[in-house]
């Protein structure tokens, strides 16, 4: 095999290697985002801003920034000065995360990308705990069955996939309905949880520059470990599929999540098309 066909063989490996392992949270983090900005702006418009932002978006900005805090000391960022909760109205920030990192570090590089859409993955796992803890509501039992990789491969698969999924989402509702009179706090702190954190599931332009620039730096890393070991190993691949199988997990909170989220933005736009003049 001549150089420049292993060095093309490397490249549709890379190629398939970050769509398997980023695609479905592109995907579902760009649905979480706008539907966060949504359920945001119309609760502004039915609550009032100082309301609203005192009353629901405080927690949600503390849940953000943590999200962007917990990740700097993994990948050796230095935190100068972070603020949970700070109203700006001028340039319209709940708060912030100032952090420094030495430019030479590849660690360090890559870490932007996970600083940056900390808030996505915080946010997201605080929900689903949440979810457990006021519940005990294990969305997992419906996956156990299912090959992560087969759902992007296999018709069959991906139906069965939804289906579960299908079935997880009217069993928790399910459970929501039925619940006894004396255990309705379980589900009014839920909707307000969903609602202060769920509103904060978003990215600022400054976190998705952060991120785009991890992001390449991965991409661009992956290629050389590709490139240099594919052709006597299938470590790399192996990696990247024992991660693509971790990752299934997180994604099933994510449509988890998106699902909650979906209910309380219909709930929100009947509100706003009903009080809002």
């Amino acid at each position: 095999m001549g150089f420049l066909d292993y060095f093309f063989i490397t490249f549709f490996q890379t190629g398939n290697q970050i769509l398997v392992l980023f695609l479905p949270l592109i995907i579902l983090g760009l649905i979480l985002h706008y539907l966060s900005k949504a359920i945001q702006k119309a609760g502004i418009r039915i609550f009032g801003i100082k309301f609203y932002l005192y009353s629901f978006a405080a927690l949600g900005s503390a849940i953000h920034e943590l999200g962007h805090a917990i990740f700097c000391p993994v990948f050796s960022h230095k935190i100068i000065n972070m603020k949970l909760f700070e109203i700006d109205y001028e340039s319209g920030t709940l708060g912030y995360v100032r952090h420094t990192y030495k430019p030479n570090s590849l660690w360090a590089q890559i870490g932007n990308l996970f600083i940056g859409i900390g808030p996505i993955i915080l946010g997201t796992l605080a929900l689903f705990s949440i979810s457990y803890f006021l519940f005990e509501y294990d969305v997992f039992v419906y996956f156990k069955t299912i090959d992560f990789p087969d759902r992007f491969y296999s018709w069959y698969s991906l139906q069965i996939y939804l289906g579960n999924y299908y079935n997880a989402y009217i069993s928790f509702f399910q459970s929501l309905i039925s619940i006894e009179l004396s255990q309705v706090w379980r589900v009014v702190l839920l909707f307000y949880l969903f609602i202060s954190i769920g509103s904060s599931i978003n990215l600022s332009l400054p976190d998705i520059r952060s991120a785009g620039k991890g992001f390449g730096i991965f991409v661009l890393s992956l290629f050389v470990l590709n490139i240099t070991t594919m052709w006597q190993t299938t470590a790399v691949q192996d990696g990247v599929s024992y991660l693509s199988e971790w990752l299934s997990g997180f994604y099933v909170i994510m449509l988890f999540t998106i699902s909650f989220l979906l209910i309380i933005y219909l709930i929100f736009s009947i509100l706003e098309f009903v009080l809002v003049k």
